[in-house]
């Protein structure tokens, strides 16, 4: 919006104030942004069938601020301006008929089941689980251009509590949407704790390459959705990765009326809430979307009972160039102990670093078991892989087959 090259013909700013961080700056408080009123109504539409999860939840029941039957342009553009926390300042929309000035914003708009073709990019249109009105067999992507060269790899890790104990919260309700509610272990809050500070280690790693030593952190190489923040799909992102959020809660001398387990339970709905009203605080993770709790959440007896899960997932997507001037930066090693070329490219070298650190972190916690030092241990077993851990264990492989065939 604000990168268009004609954005002065159709934003407006409506308040200025002064920057904390420098005093002698001002600051954009507020702006006005006037759209085509057809141009709106064709974006509701095209959003009007759009699944996400599961299949069954419509994303305007999110995006929107109310159920997506009841969705109109002017509330959609209202949550998205106004309402939406994840907004970075009010933006007021305004919509006109008027097109004989050129003082409004319009564009192309395209349905689910149609493909993207424009100036900037050119995708397939949606699949069929994401857009009921698009073939049950998809045709083949038609991905040209710059996004041919783009490729997604993932890190993951699954995180079992020690203790599999469940266990039952009580609220008073109202205001507290129900009285009660039993838990999984992987919603403890000790071990949510525990597993934040070892999350935020993990995005907190720093590799160097071997060709000149260069500093790669994983916000260097992550797929970032909003431009500032890594897509990471964690349950601790319904608390935007922070620990004050995770520990807010409100009530009195005798009752609960709202907490993290509560928050959890609005957030992973089968009509998730946007903003959890009665602790403040948003289900939008910190890149910008709300999670499904299937991504997140694990083991459990039914899709329908994902607040009882055993486990927790997390998985840190990483973007993967293919791009010849970014290969060119890496340096091609020939590694003789395992007959294999590879590029000591940034996403391998942060993917090698994560996978020491998480070796050490479990031989850590062995010799602490060993030791019965369990007030030291992190009460819980992490299980993880990568792009490049499966490479090396496929080398391994591949060099123990060589060497029984020389024998």
């Amino acid at each position: 919006m604000t990168c268009h090259p004609q954005q002065s013909h159709f934003i407006t700013v409506r308040e200025l104030g002064n920057s904390t961080l420098y005093p002698d700056r001002q600051t954009v408080e507020s702006i006005t942004n006037v759209l085509a009123d057809d141009f709106a109504q064709r974006i509701l539409d095209s959003c009007r069938d759009v699944l996400y999860g599961d299949g069954e939840q419509h994303s305007l029941d999110s995006y929107c601020g109310r159920p997506y039957d009841k969705c109109t342009k002017e509330s959609l553009l209202d949550y998205l301006g106004l309402e939406n926390p994840a907004s970075p300042f009010p933006i007021y929309f305004n919509l006109t008929n008027n097109v004989c000035q050129n003082n409004y914003y319009n564009q192309s708009t395209f349905q689910c089941n149609e493909p993207v073709h424009t100036q900037y990019e050119n995708q397939p249109m949606c699949g069929h689980s994401d857009c009921p009105k698009a073939p049950p067999t998809p045709f083949p992507p038609d991905v040209p251009g710059k996004y041919s060269n783009i490729s997604i790899r993932t890190t993951k890790l699954i995180v079992v509590p020690d203790n599999q104990t469940f266990v039952t919260h009580f609220y008073l309700s109202p205001p507290a949407p129900f009285s009660e509610i039993v838990v999984g272990p992987a919603l403890d809050l000790n071990f949510l704790t525990r597993v934040l500070d070892l999350q935020m280690n993990i995005l907190n790693l720093e590799a160097h390459l071997s060709t000149n030593n260069a500093s790669v952190r994983l916000t260097d190489i992550c797929l970032k959705p909003n431009n500032t923040s890594c897509a990471v799909f964690s349950v601790l992102q319904y608390f935007q990765n922070s620990r004050d959020n995770l520990n807010k809660s409100v009530g009195d001398d005798f009752f609960s009326y709202g907490d993290y387990i509560m928050h959890i339970a609005q957030c992973s709905a089968k009509v998730p809430s946007s903003n959890d009203t009665l602790l403040n605080l948003s289900c939008f993770s910190d890149f910008g979307g709300i999670i499904h709790p299937s991504v997140i959440l694990s083991n459990y007896a039914s899709p329908k009972n994902t607040m009882k899960a055993k486990e927790l997932v997390i998985t840190i997507i990483i973007e993967d160039s293919n791009e010849p001037e970014d290969i060119q930066k890496g340096k091609l090693f020939f590694n003789f102990s395992k007959f294999n070329f590879h590029f000591n490219d940034p996403a391998e070298a942060w993917e090698e670093v994560f996978i020491n650190y998480m070796r050490n972190f479990t031989a850590t916690q062995d010799s602490l078991r060993a030791a019965s030092r369990w007030n030291e241990l992190a009460n819980f077993t992490v299980y993880y892989s990568n792009e490049h851990f499966i490479k090396n264990e496929l080398n391994s492989m591949i060099w123990s087959e060589d060497q029984s065939n020389m024998e």
